[in-house]
């Protein structure tokens, strides 16, 4: 930004479109929170199981046969074979239950229970005696059928969480078939008493709630047994000859029908779950039958996650016909709006779920970015290093989705071929898939041996200093990318790798080292719905956004200690004031000259549109001199004008604010020396005003700068609000404790209060 003046930035005219991202309110807090408590599906199995293995068996016999475990002491000795069978029974049991004929049930219907007796032996010509010794062996054989049934699939639970896939499958399906067995012996030996039981109505919720239990499990047990099948004919092939011949579109579609059945089978255990009748569920065990209710809706959403999740691993993996992509590798030493300064590239086809060629330009960005002929002015902060814009500093908006966009006009510009879809990558993520590799031996083409220790110094050293030598200084990032995929493919041997390799991808997806977006409208949005598209949020409360651009600031990013301060003091009548405070620390001198330098970093920070400044300290402006001007008349990028809108710059303070992505945008710089601090406050006003006399909430949603270093990167939160109002419901850290939160992903806080 060249002058100090307030004609350096002329008004633009505002564009009216803008893009938004996914909308977070204080529901999707509560729901985030409740999903949370939500156990995985192993550990609901389990929980599952434990409620099964207590609440059949005493639903079959105090329902059915009138008895009880809670007056087990007043009935009297039993026989010792009789003893000895319960004794057996009980061992093995997660919940130990006994069985008395004084249950609280049994005094509840006795006179029904009296009648349905007497009107079954005038109707059916079966003696007494008969009658009770048929029912106390289906009595006894749905008990032991029940716990076998119990054991299989906590057995089963515990072979998935080990990864033992087959084993897993083996007890879902004993599960299944002891489940679906027990059923129909009930149905088919005692289907005459059931059909009575039914029509009574003190008893047919019972029964009818007894079947659905039943129905439950065997949809459980099915679900699972279909799950682990298709994963353990995954795994079989993990590193196996067959792999490559199987190829991974065959296996994802293989997975995509498991999940699809499994589906099926949950919904119907979600249904069966949902006409159990509370009532008849023992106290000791309403808290697990309701943590069961809540948490198989859960498993029915994760599965049609899933299903998606193939559904767009299949779309990227080119079934429907080949698929261009560019793969940028963002140095996040030197920080851009979307993870990093983009140094290398590669043009990737896929076809059919095969990588059918790569290419990686020898001299990186600047192969690509040296044919672009059309001359755009550079956005302004970005003039301090460059006249003009072209791919390599395309990604300056923060809400990837966009950046991608430009990218991709940009290389359509330069090679007339637009790609189907861009994903960025740090060194973040070769450091995290290198600790699975192990070292890649390069010695025969570069006389080194890659090492998570070394993997950023020799290709940084090596763009650095080779560049004046040889213009194939990235030439080194192709041969390693190959290397560390043949590597791979010789390390996934085992469920365990391929997990591994899964968090691997996960984490990095999750912690925004990688982004995604692709120009298909349905699988751009299933990339949004997964968070895996770098989008800006929008939320109708408050937000934070600081985002980072290095410009002209060497590869100083990783020496930088970053410490973002948000404290909101809500005023009794509901008017919220913020105070965002930004500290950035040079922490460390080096002896590479690339680091050893300031940072210049040009800061925007995004809150609700519309929040007004109240008061701003801290940026500083550049050298005047240092700038690097387009040759007059040269055009400003369109693309540009529609995004920033009308761009007001305040010389006083040396901050820039403008309207886009739905925020308002406060900018300027902040100019960090080696060993030293630099800090920035800001004062607002929110645009909304909190309604003080009935209940309502306040949440706040802070993201986090793609790419960053998260444990150098911290956030520290802090609400006020008078003290005679009554919080429902907060999140603690919300309270400003004085801890530290590592930025490893955006934080949503919130509370519901009222007035008192």
């Amino acid at each position: 930004m060249p002058n100090t003046d307030q004609n350096r930035h002329p008004k633009r005219k505002r564009n009216s479109k803008s893009r938004h991202g996914r909308v977070i309110d204080l529901r999707s807090l509560v729901a985030l929170h409740r999903v949370r408590e939500a156990s995985s599906l192993t550990q609901e199995t389990e929980r599952y199981a434990r409620y099964v293995n207590g609440v059949l068996r005493k639903a079959f016999a105090e329902l059915l046969y009138g008895e009880s475990a809670q007056d087990s002491s007043r009935q009297g000795a039993h026989s010792a074979s009789q003893h000895a069978d319960e004794k057996h029974l009980s061992r093995k049991s997660l919940i130990r239950i006994s069985w008395t004929r004084n249950s609280v049930v049994w005094n509840t219907i006795t006179s029904t229970a009296v009648f349905a007796v007497i009107a079954l032996l005038i109707v059916v010509p079966v003696s007494v005696s008969a009658l009770v010794k048929n029912a106390v062996q289906i009595k006894d054989t749905a008990s032991a059928q029940a716990e076998r049934g119990v054991d299989s699939l906590v057995s089963a639970a515990e072979a998935l969480q080990s990864f033992d896939f087959a084993s897993a499958h083996s007890e879902f399906s004993a599960a299944r078939d002891i489940f679906t067995q027990t059923s129909s012996q009930i149905r088919t030996q005692s289907q005459f008493l059931l059909t009575v039981a039914k029509a009574l109505p003190f008893t047919s919720t019972a029964v009818n709630s007894g079947e659905e239990l039943l129905t439950v499990g065997v949809e459980l047990s099915s679900a699972g047994t279909t799950l682990s099948e298709s994963l353990d004919a995954v795994a079989s092939l993990a590193g196996s000859e067959d792999a490559a011949q199987v190829g991974l579109v065959p296996v994802l579609q293989s997975i995509h029908s498991s999940v699809e059945e499994a589906r099926r089978h949950l919904y119907t255990a979600q249904h069966s779950a949902s006409q159990v009748s509370e009532a008849i569920i023992p106290t000791e065990y309403k808290a697990v039958f309701t943590k069961m209710n809540e948490a198989l809706p859960a498993l029915y959403e994760q599965m049609g996650s899933v299903q998606t999740l193939v559904e767009t691993v299949l779309t990227i993996a080119g079934t429907t016909g080949e698929k261009s992509y560019l793969f940028l590798f963002q140095n996040n030493h030197e920080m851009r709006p979307t993870g990093g300064f983009i140094g290398s590239i590669a043009i990737v086809y896929v076809n059919d779920g095969e990588i059918t060629s790569i290419d990686v330009p020898p001299g990186g960005i600047y192969d690509i970015a040296g044919q672009l002929n059309e001359k755009v002015s550079a956005p302004l902060p970005l003039q301090l290093v460059t006249p003009y814009w072209n791919i390599q500093d395309a990604n300056w908006f923060p809400h990837f989705p966009v950046s991608a966009e430009k990218v991709n006009s940009f290389y359509e510009k330069i090679t007339h071929a637009p790609v189907d879809g861009i994903f960025t990558f740090t060194p973040a993520v070769l450091e995290s898939l290198l600790n699975i590799t192990g070292p890649i031996d390069l010695t025969q083409d570069f006389g080194i041996t890659i090492t998570v220790d070394n993997v950023y110094d020799e290709l940084q050293t090596r763009a650095e200093e080779k560049y004046a030598v040889t213009a194939e200084s990235k030439k080194i990032i192709g041969v390693l990318a190959a290397a560390m995929m043949e590597k791979l493919g010789e390390r996934i041997h085992a469920p365990t790798d391929l997990v591994t390799l899964a968090q691997v991808l996960r984490d990095a997806l999750t912690q925004k080292q990688i982004l995604a977006y692709m120009t298909d409208a349905t699988t751009q949005k299933n990339l949004s719905s997964f968070d895996w598209a770098g989008e800006l949020k929008t939320t109708d409360r408050d937000y934070v956004f600081v985002n980072y651009a290095n410009i002209h600031g060497g590869k100083t990013d990783s020496n930088m200690d970053r410490t973002v301060t948000h404290e909101a003091r809500i005023s009794a009548n509901g008017s919220v004031h913020d105070t965002v405070t930004i500290r950035l620390v040079h922490d460390t001198v080096v002896d590479k000259y690339y680091e050893n330098v300031p940072n210049i970093s040009y800061v925007r920070v995004y809150v609700p549109e519309g929040a007004t400044l109240d008061s701003v300290s801290g940026f500083e402006e550049p050298n005047v001199e240092l700038y690097l001007r387009p040759e007059e008349g040269t055009p400003e990028d369109v693309d540009l004008l529609a995004v920033e809108g009308d761009v007001v710059f305040d010389a006083d303070t040396h901050m820039s604010t403008h309207t886009e992505f739905g925020k308002t945008v406060f900018g300027g710089f902040m100019i960090t020396p080696v060993g030293e601090e630099s800090i920035v406050t800001l004062k607002y006003t929110l645009p909304f005003t909190l309604n003080v006399g009935a209940v309502d909430h306040y949440s706040l949603l802070v993201q986090k700068q793609p790419g960053n270093f998260p444990e150098k990167d911290i956030l520290k939160t802090r609400i006020d609000f008078p003290s005679t109002w009554d919080v429902h419901y907060s999140t603690s850290a919300l309270y400003g404790s004085g801890d530290s939160i590592p930025m490893y992903t955006d934080q949503l806080f919130g509370l519901v209060f009222s007035k008192t």
